[in-house]
C-alpha cells in the first residue's frame, strides 16, 4: 500500500499540502481497487482525482507566475499532457479498455515522477531565487 514519505515534500507549504491531498486521493483509488469495489466507485474516485488535478495544476501555475519561474510554459504544457492522459485513463476505465490496475499504476507513476522531477525543479528555483 502506498505510504507518504517526506521525500515527496518540495518545501513549499501550500504545494506540499496539496500534494498530500493528491496522494490521499490516489491512495483512496488503490484501496478501493484492492477491496474489490465496483468499477463505478473507481470511476467516481478517478473523476475526483481529475478535478483535483485541474485545481492543483492551476495553483502551481499561479505560484510559478508569482515567482517568475522561467519554466512556466513548459510546466503548463506538461500539466496539459497529464490532464489528457488522466482523461484517457478515465475513459478507458469507463469503457473497460483499461483494467483498474493499469490506471492505478499510471496514477502512482505520474504522481511520483511529477513531484520528483518537475515540482522539485520549481522548488529549487524558488529556493535559489530568495
Amino acid at each position: 500500500m502506498m505510504e507518504w514519505h517526506d521525500r515527496l515534500l518540495i518545501g513549499n507549504e501550500r504545494i506540499d499540502f496539496e500534494h498530500r491531498i493528491f496522494f490521499n486521493l490516489i491512495r483512496n483509488y488503490a484501496e478501493a481497487r484492492l477491496a474489490g469495489e465496483p468499477v463505478e466507485r473507481l470511476i467516481r474516485i478517478l473523476d475526483e482525482v481529475a478535478l483535483y488535478a485541474r485545481f492543483h495544476f492551476k495553483s502551481e501555475e499561479n505560484l510559478m507566475i508569482d515567482v517568475g519561474y522561467p519554466g512556466l510554459q513548459e510546466h503548463k504544457e506538461l500539466h496539459l499532457r497529464l490532464i489528457n492522459e488522466l482523461s484517457n485513463n478515465l475513459a478507458g476505465l469507463k469503457i473497460g479498455l483499461y483494467p483498474a490496475e493499469r490506471v492505478e499504476q499510471f496514477l502512482v507513476d505520474w504522481f511520483v515522477a511529477h513531484i520528483a522531477n518537475d515540482d522539485t525543479r520549481l522548488s529549487q528555483y524558488i529556493t535559489s531565487s530568495r
